[in-house]
């Protein structure tokens, strides 16, 4: 049997769940904590060929696959909890601009959380799903057909279409649970040639 047949291939998949992403988030610090005792610097990304996740689970699959530390990944929920789920019967109470049934939260400050936390492992800038340093899946739901779409890095010749959107938008269009944050469209760069109703 040759060495690629039996070569393991690692994949990190983490569920979604809200606030209670920082329960994950210090599981992969404990991790990355143990690795770190016997390769001092190593990155999780380096001991996972794919990261998967959902909603939240999404905000630390992509973030570990940027190459920020977990243990900071749990000092962004510790800190921003409140910021980005604010108390929620505040937000339903009728106002002009607001019924019963629109968004409860707004993504306003989960979004400019993530850009900056993202751009953080990456020189400054905002990091494309591209500059993700693993292989990344980010399974997103199309609210205008019902269709499942999994956002993707360049890791195979088919997959030509999601790897030029920033990553923070394709978190946010997987962490828009309906009533709770309101819906992200994806936007892809001019210069895509994309078949827009297959996003």
């Amino acid at each position: 049997m040759n060495e690629s047949a039996t070569k393991k291939f690692r994949i990190l998949s983490i569920d979604g769940g809200g606030i209670r992403g920082l329960i994950p988030a210090k599981v992969l610090a404990d991790l990355e904590q143990e690795i770190q005792r016997e390769v001092p610097g190593a990155k999780l990304y380096e001991y996972f060929d794919l990261i998967c996740g959902t909603s939240t689970g999404a905000i630390l699959a992509v973030a570990i696959a940027l190459g920020v530390p977990a243990a900071k990944l749990v000092d962004f929920y510790h800190e921003h909890a409140r910021a980005i789920f604010p108390i929620w019967y505040l937000k339903i109470l009728p106002r002009k601009s607001r019924v019963l049934f629109t968004s409860i939260y707004s993504n306003k400050e989960l979004h400019h959380l993530l850009a900056k936390t993202y751009a953080s492992a990456n020189n400054g800038s905002i990091p494309l799903l591209n500059d993700c340093k693993t292989k990344v899946c980010i399974p997103t739901f199309n609210g205008n057909d019902g269709k499942i779409n999994v956002l993707k890095t360049k890791h195979h010749v088919d997959y030509s279409r999601d790897y030029k959107i920033p990553a923070h938008e394709a978190v946010l269009s997987s962490a828009s649970a309906p009533i709770y944050f309101p819906l992200t469209p994806l936007i892809f760069p001019i210069n895509m040639a994309v078949d827009q109703t297959s996003i």
